[in-house]
């Protein structure tokens, strides 16, 4: 497996894959790595090599594949707690926002010129990485931290200019 993240691929993974999800085109599998005793999630295209075990496993009863996601942007699941976010759009913006939704929670308050986009989610960098993909036609107005994170994002990214 050659994760973005090191230089050298690790090798020797076995994972008991649970689901399959599909996220930003790329099919990512989700599981228990045995070795760690940890559920993970490994992108497809990033393995160069898998070997089906003649082993057998089951899923664990309790676990929910939809629940395991449900507050996350994306594929990053274990950071943090859940949060309200709040978001203006200009409201052309905001027209995207409604034919794509950002996330399952996303509830939207119009004004005249502009609207507010309320999302139940964690503060995950996949979902930090979209609002800033969205320049300034986005505003996060909460919470504090999140706000924080994106000025942070946006004063690095000047001072590449």
């Amino acid at each position: 497996y050659h994760p973005y993240t090191r230089l050298n691929p690790t090798r020797d993974i076995v994972l008991e894959p649970y689901f399959l999800k599909i996220f930003k085109q790329r099919w990512y599998v989700t599981g228990r790595n045995v070795k760690e005793d940890v559920i993970k999630t490994y992108a497809l295209d990033r393995m160069s090599e898998a070997t089906l075990l003649p082993s057998v496993y089951e899923v664990p009863e309790d676990f929910d594949a939809e629940a395991y996601f449900r507050d996350s942007y994306g594929i990053i699941f274990d950071e943090g707690e859940v949060k309200h976010v709040a978001v203006r759009t200009d409201s052309r913006q905001a027209k995207y926002f409604r034919s794509v939704p950002l996330h399952a929670s996303q509830q939207e308050v119009l004004h005249d010129s502009y609207s507010i986009f309320y999302f139940k989610i964690k503060i995950t960098p996949d979902f930090v990485q979209e609002l800033l993909s969205y320049g300034p036609k986005v505003t996060v107005l909460s919470p504090p931290e999140l706000r924080a994170i994106m000025i942070n994002n946006l004063r690095e990214a000047l001072a590449q200019y």
